[in-house]
């Protein structure tokens, strides 16, 4: 059977999306034909392209909030060129909002939770042609009405699941580039991994477990050293971004995979996410000698109050602790903030800015507060009525820097200066080991001087706007963007495609 399976970006990021390529690859692996599209913006035709050549059986989406209009545009899209061809979605958002999604996209089904087990099953059901409609995992419309089965069986052992087949992309050499994942620092042949599934923890902004649930469940030490040495071996990879949210919650297993790196000589690079409360000096410096260079903590905020609303189940010592004892251990150190919180007011604010100050992070990301679909604070938005605007587009991003929306205390207006005044206090920093990454790779910089001169007038435009606005953020980000946009048509004009 053919099955093709689509994930749609927002922005030129170079992440994998993992979801689609280990989907992609248990069904390879099942005996069926399956190809995997990465849609970036300013697609119009090569995806559609690629479908009409592969003429698959069966399309599914991995949907994202801020990717939901634009998958709801291809769609509508897909259904004039492939009329006949069965259609169904999954990911963090269909799963939070199944019944919505199916409507707007008048989807044959969709996958709520975990799909490893589930999914295989309706493609075999579909292939044998038999009734898929009661297999667990499954929600649908019958006689419009909404029907949701019993939630399907997750992998307990994580071992069990494949390695992914990368291949599956045909223009791999985009996501291999620089600068990576690690944000903040400049890295060539970079690839993400996971290691682990689930999060106990109950911050009110994050619906992480709406898909793994809270109980943690870890591939084992030999299962991650064989993948890396796959990418080492296969793809010369030389960093690696763990994207597990919380990548240090067993410090055990941290220590074992630690010494394995260093008992091994593996030469690696590596970043990877965590809380204040799981990282001990002794950790953090084995860590560091098996070949960490970054750890990413959302601090979130230097307020008690706030981190209290926000029920981060950390305090603001424990965190100040935690960035401290990072950067002694010879480590870079990401911090990331919101602002706009429930109960949050312009001393809270202070704080936080006043804890930037005293720990000089490596790296500041800033965000408004978004109430994502799936987490707790979106029900508290929605019964509060502090929605500014519900049309799920690319301004729910993370990244968005012009919308806010969610308002409680301040104006969406308020959110959106208050930020971008603290994103001045931290952009040289934020923004200087990326600028140096170019000197260090000649070939980056000649890539990056052809994307200048390529995207030259919308980086003019971006210049002056950065200009007016006194924000130097406006102009960096965007010439990322152009950077990225430059590396992915390389990649595809490598392959004989084009956007």
């Amino acid at each position: 059977m053919k099955i093709a399976l689509l994930h749609c970006k927002i922005n030129y990021d170079n992440m994998e999306p993992f979801g689609i390529l280990l989907l992609g690859t248990i069904l390879k692996n099942k005996g069926h034909d399956v190809l995997v599209l990465d849609i970036f913006p300013g697609d119009k035709s090569f995806y559609l392209n690629q479908l009409q050549k592969f003429h698959p059986d069966l399309i599914g989406y991995s949907i994202e909030t801020p990717a939901y209009k634009r998958i709801s545009d291809i769609n509508n899209t897909i259904k004039k060129l492939l009329p006949n061809v069965k259609r169904c979605a999954g990911g963090v958002h269909p799963t939070a909002m199944p019944n919505q999604t199916l409507r707007d996209l008048s989807l044959d089904f969709l996958l709520f939770g975990e799909a490893d087990i589930s999914f295989p099953k309706v493609v075999e059901r579909i292939k044998n042609g038999k009734d898929y409609s009661n297999l667990p995992g499954l929600a649908y419309l019958k006689n419009n009405k909404f029907v949701k089965n019993l939630t399907a069986p997750v992998v307990k052992n994580l071992d069990e699941l494949p390695v992914l087949d990368r291949s599956l992309i045909s223009y791999q050499k985009f996501y291999l580039s620089a600068p990576g994942n690690i944000r903040g620092l400049f890295n060539d042949r970079s690839s993400e991994m996971m290691t682990s599934r689930g999060c106990p923890f109950d911050c009110t902004f994050c619906g992480s477990n709406v898909i793994f649930g809270k109980k943690i469940r870890r591939r084992s030490v030999n299962h991650v050293i064989k993948e890396i040495n796959y990418l080492q071996e296969t793809f010369d990879v030389k960093t690696i971004y763990f994207v597990d949210d919380t990548f240090t919650i067993q410090p055990s297993w941290v220590k074992e995979f630690c010494e394995r790196l260093i008992c091994d000589k593996i030469k690696l690079k590596w970043c990877c996410q965590s809380r204040a409360d799981t990282l001990k000096p002794e950790l953090l410096n084995l860590m560091k000698r098996s070949g960490c260079v970054q750890i990413d903590v959302g601090v979130e905020s230097g307020s008690p109050k706030v981190l209290q609303v926000l029920q981060k189940g950390e305090t603001v010592e424990m965190l100040e602790t935690a960035v401290n004892n990072i950067k002694r251990a010879g480590l870079r150190v990401l911090c990331s903030f919101v602002i706009g919180a429930p109960e949050e007011r312009n001393e809270d604010i202070q704080k936080t800015i006043h804890f930037i100050k005293r720990t000089k992070p490596s790296m500041s990301q800033y965000f408004t507060l978004s109430p994502y679909p799936g987490s707790p604070l979106w029900d508290q938005a929605l019964s509060n009525g502090w929605l500014n605007n519900v049309s799920f587009d690319d301004s729910w991003s993370l990244k968005s820097s012009s919308t806010s929306h969610m308002h409680i205390n301040f104006t969406p207006e308020e959110l959106i200066q208050k930020r971008a005044e603290m994103e001045k206090l931290t952009a040289f920093r934020d923004n200087l080991y990326y600028l140096l990454g170019w000197f260090r790779y000649p070939k980056y910089m000649i890539k990056l001087i052809k994307s200048i001169l390529k995207f030259r007038i919308h980086l003019l435009n971006s210049f002056r706007l950065s200009f007016k606005e006194k924000r130097q953020q406006i102009f960096i980000l965007e010439m990322y963007k152009s950077f990225n946009k430059f590396l992915l048509d390389e990649a595809l004009k490598q392959n004989n495609f084009e956007l």
